[in-house]
């Protein structure tokens, strides 16, 4: 059996970052909200890696800030707002996570939605 990691703190989430992927699934009006944001308020992907490292190998999500705080937190995605390590390191880790609506969604790399 796998030993799972959880970066729970009591219980409640540690804001550890650990859970802000690059890759996450998106409905095509999140997609179009989330780049409003980002060139309303002018916002620049966030590097988490320092040079000479490649940004194309960041996995990190280009939202999370240096203090590990979210740029877009009130305007996140439902994934975000939903998501719980708790439930995700159930049976393994492999439990599928369910936001419970009938959503359509893709996997979209975030970085993407920083281009012009």
């Amino acid at each position: 059996m796998k030993e799972s990691i959880c970066f729970l703190k009591d219980g409640k989430c540690s804001n550890c970052g650990e859970c802000c992927s690059n890759l996450l699934p998106l409905t095509l009006q999140e997609k179009q909200r989330i780049i409003k944001i980002i060139k309303k308020r002018n916002l620049k992907p966030v590097c988490h890696f320092k040079a000479p490292l490649n940004v194309n190998y960041d996995m990190v999500c280009p939202l999370l800030g240096t203090d590990k705080k979210c740029l877009i937190y009130k305007d996140r995605p439902q994934i975000c707002k939903t998501y719980s390590c708790g439930k995700s390191i159930k049976n393994g880790g492999m439990e599928y996570y369910n936001t419970g609506s009938a959503i359509q969604a893709v996997i979209t790399n975030m970085r993407t939605l920083f281009e012009r």
